[in-house]
């Protein structure tokens, strides 16, 4: 079907799997209940709106032809993805006239994901931890809390490290009230900073509040609490990282606001357009 003029055709129901449509015309063309299961969709024309439910195999669409930049430069690939115009974008554009909101979206998710593949190699790590990781370009609202979880397990079990003691870095335990004035108090001055160093079964126990503390207040700086092991007479106290476990907090922190930041906006998108 490559080069075929297919304006205004009824192709409603039409088994167009794995058919190679480059350059193919599809200006008001009927494409209800089609399926376009691994088709190479590489077409021209905005398909008729009214005429498009039911859409099937979106997601499996090919967006580039076998060879990728050996057959077509790279920049002709992207702009064939991305430009106003181009025949997925005018897929896509048919489909949101529609009201079609999730096969819409698997589109994009399509075009985000075929064109990152052709970007540079730090471009393409960047755009995939910014979007990919997160929630698929937004196709998974609600995936950003498991990732939220699973970086929150995953750094408590890094941080496991330095909470044994083990190397430079570590997490010291900072009591509350000692200031200035408890600098010049003796007694209370070897109370100011101590390094924690947990053994047994309550090291994982640690490990889990500490990893939390990060994701809630950077590290947990400022984070009033009292000790776990109930030994009575102690005041409160803060925790604050050392070495590189700073660092690791310090990143922690930052992808746990930007994933809690991407699960509110997705879910609000969604809540607001419905």
């Amino acid at each position: 079907m490559t080069h075929a003029d297919l304006r205004q055709s009824n192709l409603r129901g039409a088994n167009l799997s794995r058919a190679n449509l480059l350059d193919t015309q599809l200006e008001g063309a009927a494409l209800g209940q089609a399926d376009l299961t691994h088709a190479l969709f590489m077409a021209q024309g905005l398909p008729d709106p009214n005429t498009i439910a039911g859409l099937r195999g979106v997601k499996y669409i090919q967006l580039v032809p076998i060879g990728g930049t050996e057959a077509f430069p790279r920049k002709e690939i992207l702009e064939g993805i991305t430009k106003p115009g181009a025949g997925i974008q005018s897929l896509r554009q048919a489909l949101q006239t529609a009201g079609e909101t999730e096969v819409e979206k698997e589109v994009g998710y399509l075009i985000a994901k075929t064109s990152n593949t052709y970007r540079t190699p730090a471009l393409r790590f960047l755009v995939s931890l910014v979007y990919e990781w997160p929630s698929d370009y937004g196709t998974h609202p609600q995936r950003p809390l498991r990732r939220l979880l699973e970086l929150t397990l995953g750094c408590a079990l890094l941080y496991l490290i330095p909470l044994a003691g083990v190397g430079r870095g570590g997490v010291n335990r900072l009591w509350i009230g000692a200031g200035p004035l408890d600098r010049l108090k003796r007694k209370t001055r070897r109370w100011r900073k101590q390094r924690i160093q947990v053994r047994g079964f309550t090291l994982p126990g640690y490990a889990l509040l500490f990893s939390l503390a990060s994701v809630l207040l950077m590290g947990g700086h400022g984070l009033p609490l009292f000790s776990l092991t109930g030994l009575g007479g102690r005041r409160p106290y803060s925790l604050r990282p050392t070495g590189w476990v700073t660092i690791a907090s310090g990143i922690q922190s930052i992808l746990s606001l930007y994933l809690i930041g991407t699960w509110a906006w997705l879910n609000l998108a969604r809540f607001s357009l419905g």
